[in-house]
């Protein structure tokens, strides 16, 4: 579990970042970040009732909590992650080779 210190919770934040931040796409997912001036890093994940139902989109967001934690970010960075739909029907090794190649296209993987 992410601590609450490092997760995007209010509204106005996930709108900054969606107004002001950068994006990058793969079928599955969508990367969005802005760069702030702190210590750590804030991940949000973003999932649509379009994914599928709450089961659903609860084990998404599982998941890709699991694998932000695992990957070594640089810090600064407020991220979203978005699945797509479609997301939900592929596997665990499969997202987490998504979200690495996103994270390394914005170049927010660090070399820890």
């Amino acid at each position: 579990m992410l601590s609450r210190g490092m997760r995007l919770r209010k509204s106005n934040e996930f709108a900054a970042i969606a107004k002001s931040g950068r994006s990058w796409r793969t079928r599955h997912l969508v990367l969005r970040t802005l760069q702030q001036e702190r210590d750590s890093n804030q991940f949000g994940f973003s999932v649509s009732r379009r994914v599928g139902n709450a089961v659903v989109r609860n084990r998404l967001k599982r998941r890709l909590r699991e694998i932000v934690k695992q990957l070594p970010t640089s810090d600064g960075w407020d991220i979203v992650l978005s699945p797509r739909n479609g997301s939900a029907e592929i596997n665990f090794e499969e997202l987490r080779n998504q979200v690495r190649g996103l994270f390394l296209r914005a170049g927010l993987l660090s070399s820890k």
